[in-house]
């Protein structure tokens, strides 16, 4: 069994709201438009960028 490597917990936390965000903002176009064109765009979007943030908030803290 592999530990887990602690600097990777926050982003992947962030990465799964990022996905659940993506996929809010999806349905709500979906809703709104009643198309779902580029859906995995909105999911990829906020998933990565959240994921970077953590990556970020990690490095600036083992940096300190």
């Amino acid at each position: 069994m592999v530990a887990a490597i602690e600097a990777l917990d926050l982003p992947i936390q962030l990465f799964a709201l990022g996905t659940g965000v993506g996929m809010a903002s999806a349905l709500a176009r979906h809703r709104r438009t009643g198309r779902v064109d580029h859906w995995p765009v909105h999911v990829a979007g906020c998933s990565l960028t959240l994921f970077l943030v953590g990556l970020f908030i990690s490095l600036v803290e083992a940096l300190s």
